[in-house]
């Protein structure tokens, strides 16, 4: 059983790395793909990042263009610094003795980054929707990179109960050595 854990410890590690590599390609894609559009080639909002149009947006307005990409840079920054904390949390975890400060306190920032996830992207939706109703703005592209928000607001709920349970084993691991 313990090298089952292990070895699906591992390929969670590694598949954390991964994704979190893939995360900050994403950042990378959209900062070039944003200073392009904004200062080089305005016909580059077309396609901003894998099939999203934003031209009609920096048509209206280069201050709301610069507003939702932003917004979607912050967004996916946010989503990389969490798996980096997972990372983190797969090279300091201790399966002899798993309850440490530093695990629970890395627990609790993934907490607050989900959180953080989830605010940011009931914003945009809410920018987005403002911009569709108030401006007459229709931008089809943009839902499926702005949704998902109450599902990282509920997984950050989650794992934030999971840090408090994660903390009190911390305390009993610490008093049981007090005791000792």
């Amino acid at each position: 059983m313990k090298t089952t854990t292990n070895k699906l410890l591992n390929v969670m590690h590694v598949i954390s790395w991964l994704v979190f590599i893939g995360l900050c390609i994403n950042v990378g894609a959209l900062l070039i793909s944003f200073a392009t559009s904004l200062f080089i080639n305005p016909e580059g909002a077309n396609n901003i990042y894998l099939g999203l149009n934003l031209f009609d947006l920096k048509e209206f307005s280069n201050l709301h263009f610069v507003m939702i990409i932003l917004l979607l840079i912050l967004i996916e920054g946010l989503k990389a610094l969490m798996l980096y904390k997972v990372v983190s949390i797969f090279s300091n975890i201790d399966l002899v003795s798993p309850f440490s400060q530093k695990a629970s306190k890395l627990i609790a920032q993934i907490s607050y980054l989900a959180f953080s996830i989830g605010l940011s992207l009931a914003i945009a939706i809410y920018y987005e929707s403002w911009l569709k109703i108030e401006k007459n703005i229709d931008l089809p592209t943009l839902q499926e990179y702005i949704d998902g928000g109450k599902e990282f607001l509920f997984f950050a709920g989650i794992i934030y109960v999971i840090s408090l349970v994660f903390r009190r084993g911390v305390e009993y691991q610490d008093e049981l050595e007090e005791t000792v």
